[in-house]
Protein backbone atom coordinates (compact mmCIF):
# COMPACT_ATOMS: atom_id res chain seq x y z
CA UNK A 1 0.00 0.00 0.00
CA UNK A 2 1.44 3.37 -0.96
CA UNK A 3 0.70 6.78 0.53
CA UNK A 4 2.18 10.16 -0.39
CA UNK A 5 3.89 12.53 2.07
CA UNK A 6 0.54 14.13 2.87
CA UNK A 7 -0.94 10.78 3.87
CA UNK A 8 -3.13 10.39 0.78
CA UNK A 9 -3.62 6.86 -0.54
CA UNK A 10 -1.91 6.49 -3.93
CA UNK A 11 -2.48 2.82 -4.70
CA UNK A 12 -1.25 -0.67 -4.11
CA UNK A 13 1.07 -3.06 -5.84
CA UNK A 14 1.20 -6.84 -5.61
CA UNK A 15 -0.68 -9.26 -3.41
CA UNK A 16 0.65 -8.35 0.04
CA UNK A 17 -0.98 -6.35 2.81
CA UNK A 18 2.17 -4.52 3.86
CA UNK A 19 2.16 -0.82 4.48
CA UNK A 20 5.53 0.83 4.88
CA UNK A 21 5.64 4.19 6.59
CA UNK A 22 9.20 5.30 7.24
CA UNK A 23 9.12 8.79 8.75
CA UNK A 24 7.07 8.89 11.96
CA UNK A 25 5.66 12.31 11.05
CA UNK A 26 3.87 10.74 8.09
CA UNK A 27 2.16 8.10 10.26
CA UNK A 28 -0.40 10.58 11.59
CA UNK A 29 -1.33 11.68 8.07
CA UNK A 30 -1.73 8.12 6.80
CA UNK A 31 -3.73 6.99 9.85
CA UNK A 32 -5.91 10.12 9.50
CA UNK A 33 -6.63 9.27 5.85
CA UNK A 34 -7.57 5.72 6.87
CA UNK A 35 -9.66 7.01 9.80
CA UNK A 36 -11.66 9.33 7.54
CA UNK A 37 -12.40 6.37 5.25
CA UNK A 38 -14.06 4.47 8.12
CA UNK A 39 -16.05 7.47 9.33
CA UNK A 40 -13.86 8.92 12.10
CA UNK A 41 -14.04 12.71 11.85
CA UNK A 42 -12.28 13.69 15.10
CA UNK A 43 -8.59 14.40 15.54
CA UNK A 44 -6.21 11.50 15.09
CA UNK A 45 -3.18 11.78 17.34
CA UNK A 46 -0.11 9.58 17.12
CA UNK A 47 1.39 8.87 20.53
CA UNK A 48 4.55 7.05 21.56
CA UNK A 49 3.54 4.96 24.60
CA UNK A 50 4.95 1.75 25.98
CA UNK A 51 2.92 -1.40 26.35
CA UNK A 52 0.58 -3.17 23.97
CA UNK A 53 -2.20 -0.60 23.68
CA UNK A 54 -2.76 0.01 19.95
CA UNK A 55 -5.19 2.87 20.12
CA UNK A 56 -7.95 4.49 22.08
CA UNK A 57 -10.94 6.76 21.66
CA UNK A 58 -11.95 9.71 23.78
CA UNK A 59 -15.41 10.96 24.61
CA UNK A 60 -14.53 14.14 22.66
CA UNK A 61 -14.50 12.14 19.40
CA UNK A 62 -10.72 12.04 19.00
CA UNK A 63 -8.61 8.91 18.78
CA UNK A 64 -4.98 8.17 19.45
CA UNK A 65 -2.86 5.59 17.69
CA UNK A 66 0.22 4.23 19.47
CA UNK A 67 3.28 4.25 17.21
CA UNK A 68 5.08 1.93 19.67
CA UNK A 69 2.39 -0.78 19.67
CA UNK A 70 3.47 -4.29 18.67
CA UNK A 71 1.29 -4.24 15.55
CA UNK A 72 3.50 -1.56 14.00
CA UNK A 73 6.20 -4.21 13.49
CA UNK A 74 3.88 -6.21 11.22
CA UNK A 75 3.24 -3.29 8.83
CA UNK A 76 -0.14 -4.74 7.91
CA UNK A 77 -2.58 -2.21 6.47
CA UNK A 78 -5.54 -4.31 7.61
CA UNK A 79 -4.27 -4.48 11.21
CA UNK A 80 -4.32 -0.68 11.30
CA UNK A 81 -7.70 -0.58 9.59
CA UNK A 82 -9.13 -3.08 12.05
CA UNK A 83 -7.95 -0.98 14.99
CA UNK A 84 -9.67 2.04 13.43
CA UNK A 85 -12.92 0.11 12.95
CA UNK A 86 -12.74 -0.90 16.61
CA UNK A 87 -12.20 2.68 17.80
CA UNK A 88 -14.90 3.97 15.46
CA UNK A 89 -17.39 1.63 17.10
CA UNK A 90 -16.52 3.21 20.46
CA UNK A 91 -17.20 6.63 18.95
CA UNK A 92 -20.53 5.47 17.50
CA UNK A 93 -21.71 3.98 20.81
CA UNK A 94 -20.86 6.63 23.37
CA UNK A 95 -23.79 5.65 25.63
CA UNK A 96 -21.74 2.82 27.13
CA UNK A 97 -18.29 4.28 26.47
CA UNK A 98 -15.59 2.80 28.69
CA UNK A 99 -17.60 -0.23 29.81
CA UNK A 100 -16.93 -3.92 29.29
CA UNK A 101 -20.04 -4.07 27.12
CA UNK A 102 -18.60 -1.35 24.88
CA UNK A 103 -15.32 -3.23 24.47
CA UNK A 104 -17.08 -6.52 23.70
CA UNK A 105 -19.35 -4.87 21.11
CA UNK A 106 -16.38 -3.08 19.51
CA UNK A 107 -14.60 -6.42 19.13
CA UNK A 108 -17.67 -7.95 17.46
CA UNK A 109 -18.00 -4.96 15.14
CA UNK A 110 -14.32 -5.10 14.24
CA UNK A 111 -14.34 -8.85 13.54
CA UNK A 112 -17.47 -8.54 11.37
CA UNK A 113 -15.76 -6.14 8.97
CA UNK A 114 -14.82 -7.86 5.68
CA UNK A 115 -11.26 -6.55 6.02
CA UNK A 116 -10.66 -8.44 9.29
CA UNK A 117 -9.85 -11.63 7.34
CA UNK A 118 -6.75 -9.89 5.97
CA UNK A 119 -5.26 -8.92 9.34
CA UNK A 120 -1.97 -10.51 10.36
CA UNK A 121 -2.04 -13.77 12.30
CA UNK A 122 -0.60 -11.87 15.27
CA UNK A 123 -3.36 -9.28 15.29
CA UNK A 124 -6.15 -11.77 14.60
CA UNK A 125 -4.95 -13.97 17.47
CA UNK A 126 -4.81 -11.17 20.04
CA UNK A 127 -8.23 -9.94 18.96
CA UNK A 128 -9.77 -13.40 19.20
CA UNK A 129 -8.09 -13.98 22.57
CA UNK A 130 -9.57 -10.76 23.86
CA UNK A 131 -13.00 -11.70 22.50
CA UNK A 132 -12.75 -15.15 24.11
CA UNK A 133 -11.78 -13.61 27.44
CA UNK A 134 -15.46 -12.69 27.86
CA UNK A 135 -16.52 -16.34 27.93
CA UNK A 136 -17.99 -18.18 29.72
CA UNK A 137 -19.25 -15.36 31.96
CA UNK A 138 -20.06 -12.99 29.10
CA UNK A 139 -19.96 -9.21 28.85
CA UNK A 140 -22.85 -8.69 31.26
CA UNK A 141 -20.60 -9.65 34.14
CA UNK A 142 -17.83 -7.00 34.31
CA UNK A 143 -15.98 -9.04 36.91
CA UNK A 144 -15.75 -11.79 34.29
CA UNK A 145 -13.90 -9.55 31.89
CA UNK A 146 -10.25 -10.41 31.63
CA UNK A 147 -8.20 -8.45 29.10
CA UNK A 148 -5.02 -10.56 28.83
CA UNK A 149 -3.57 -8.77 25.84
CA UNK A 150 -3.94 -5.21 27.09
CA UNK A 151 -5.45 -4.08 23.79
CA UNK A 152 -8.30 -1.56 23.85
Amino acid sequence: MYFDYSGNFIGSYGDGNDIIIAPPEIVGKVITTMARAVGISGNVNVVYEGGNICAGASSSGDIYFNYNANIMAYNNYFDFLSVLHHENHHLMSMEDFGTSRSEFQALIYEMNQPSFQYTSDFYRNITLNEYNSYNPSGYNNPSGYNNPSGYN
